[in-house]
């Protein structure tokens, strides 16, 4: 478990056009990696559980960028070498520390794909639910011991980064039996990649009836109307964590960075 000290943005500044105020806070997160002894795509998983949530019936399922974008070669996916090991988990503190401060009781999921595997997600697509469940088994042995009450999966949120929305995509394609239990989706910046950010205009058609929050860069000017569940975030809004956000790239970064936690705390579910 982590005990982490990190500045968040209070989401009831991201509505408007407005700076975004930025607090901090400690919250402590369970992070933990699974991974299968079979060769296959994906055969590693991260997992992120805030401190004190025992009931696992809600999840995030979430989607990484294409790896390769930044250098993570599918050369070393299976001995999890290069920088698969090294940087790649830092995404689940990231955030189980933005579920954390949403006080919401989520389990988030995040599968480590390829960039292969982006147009069919590898073996996850057909085999999801099982997974899912059994890394909920495997969580909950290792946070609530003494908890004999076995987790069981109901609703599900999808949610990706940048060109994880590629993997997204093929997921709301490819896999089966999801509609029964989908009830959000989030994008964070998902429009900022230039080979798939068309994915991001068609999440509201495709859908299907959950609500679909998308994080974007779009300035508009201070006069633009807000539209529902599409918040706008370009650079001139982050003024209050200029150290931290000085171009369109930090940007992208701190959308996925912080945004979690304001999806979280104006969702309709408790």
């Amino acid at each position: 478990m982590l005990d982490l000290n990190k500045p968040f943005v209070h989401p009831a500044s991201v509505v408007g056009n407005g700076p975004l105020w930025i607090g901090q806070a400690t919250r402590k997160v369970h992070c933990l990696l699974f991974e299968l002894s079979d060769r296959v795509v994906p055969n590693w998983f991260g997992v992120a559980v805030p401190d004190g949530v025992t009931d696992l019936s809600e999840v995030i399922l979430y989607f990484h960028p294409i790896p390769g974008q930044a250098n993570y070669h599918d050369r070393d996916y299976a001995a999890k070498a290069g920088k698969w090991r090294a940087n790649l988990p830092n995404y689940m503190w990231r955030m189980g520390m933005q579920i954390a401060l949403s006080g919401k009781p989520r389990a988030l999921i995040m599968p480590f794909f390829t960039s292969a595997s982006s147009g069919n997600l590898g073996m996850f697509a057909a085999n999801w639910k099982a997974i899912v469940n059994s890394l909920l088994s495997l969580t909950h042995a290792q946070i609530a011991p003494a908890d004999d009450i076995a987790p069981v999966f109901y609703n599900l949120t999808l949610a990706s980064f940048s060109a994880g929305i590629e993997y997204l995509d093929a997921f709301l394609r490819l896999a089966p039996d999801y509609r029964q239990h989908l009830r959000e989706i989030y994008d964070f910046d998902g429009s900022f990649s230039a080979e798939s950010g068309h994915l991001s205009g068609g999440l509201l058609a495709r859908g299907g009836g959950a609500r679909v929050v998308i994080y974007d860069q779009v300035d508009l000017g201070k006069s633009a109307a807000v539209l529902p569940n599409r918040f706008h975030l370009p650079l001139g809004r982050w003024s209050g964590l200029s150290s931290e956000v000085k171009n369109r790239d930090d940007v992208h970064q701190a959308i996925n960075r912080h945004m979690l936690y304001h999806a979280l705390a104006t969702s309709f579910r408790d």
